[in-house]
């Protein structure tokens, strides 16, 4: 990451931005934001991440309803834990079950969720990728995944499969679509790779491949892998998982979370700050 803070102008009138996960020395956030709004006098901001546990939420938010802090960015595992601290959540979030973006306005806490778009610009922007009419198949079944399959299944997709370590999670997640769309959705473990065959494109939404699961990938098996295959996954850092790095070797399209990460930023940064982020400084933060 970019260290851009020496060009902030500091004082007592700078906003809080934040991010909280768990782990948290990954992120590449505060890169990016930071970057922002060192370029723009009349960004009063500075944004640092947090390494909180589940029973600090609480005082954490507590303290966010201060006038020093202006929004927070949730990450793993939070981002469905949130909830009980919020005072509204946007109706897309709350239909998704899952909160990645939190606005104080003088005290009042408002969740929204930004992963879906940012995901779905990312892949158009870097990819020039249609989502219509695809088979889509999603591995894991929490926060960011909920967000993704939404955003999919508004873009049109044929057909979308939820796999998953526990199957209950990926039917839960299924019933919740359900809901609200008639695509076709199936769902399976992480070893019903007869699913992936036919797949057009396969979107990691797990932590396996990060820190401290480097070593690991959530799919053990590459056998279905071919070069039809567009694999997708959120994790940005490294930026070749153990699952891009085998479905390469096979001649499969990849792309890593870098243009996730920053699309949603400058989403969750516009609803920050009132003002349009880019894509493409924010992008080049993250190393």
């Amino acid at each position: 990451m970019k260290n851009s803070l020496t060009s902030l102008n500091i004082n007592g009138s700078t906003k809080i931005n934040a991010v909280i996960g768990n782990p948290i020395k990954h992120t590449m956030s505060p890169g990016m934001h930071n970057k922002l709004y060192s370029g723009c006098n009349d960004l009063n901001f500075i944004y640092i991440s947090f390494h909180l546990e589940e029973d600090e939420l609480k005082s954490f938010f507590d303290i966010v309803k201060t006038k020093s802090f202006r929004g927070v960015n949730i990450t793993v595992p939070f981002k469905e834990k949130v909830f009980p601290y919020l005072d509204k959540v946007d109706l897309k979030a709350s239909n998704i079950g899952a909160v990645n973006t939190i606005v104080n306005n003088n005290g009042v806490l408002t969740g929204y969720n930004t992963d879906g778009d940012g995901f779905v610009f990312s892949i158009r922007e870097e990819n020039n990728y249609s989502l219509k009419g695809k088979t889509v198949a999603i591995l894991g079944a929490g926060g960011s995944a909920k967000s993704i399959a939404f955003s999919l299944l508004e873009h049109k997709i044929e057909k979308l499969i939820i796999l998953n370590r526990t199957e209950k999670k990926s039917q839960d997640l299924k019933q919740n679509l359900n809901n609200h769309y008639k695509t076709d959705i199936e769902v399976g473990n992480l070893e019903s790779y007869e699913k992936l065959i036919d797949s057009n494109l396969i979107i990691n939404t797990t932590s396996i491949g990060m820190d401290p699961y480097i070593d690991r990938s959530p799919v053990k098996n590459f056998e279905w892998v071919s070069k039809n295959h567009f694999i997708y996954d959120i994790i940005y850092n490294p930026s070749k998982t153990i699952l891009l790095k085998e479905c390469l070797k096979r001649g499969a399209k990849i792309q890593n979370g870098k243009g996730m990460l920053a699309a949603q930023g400058m989403l969750a940064h516009k609803l920050f700050t009132n003002n349009e982020g880019s894509y493409k400084l924010m992008k080049s933060q993250i190393v």
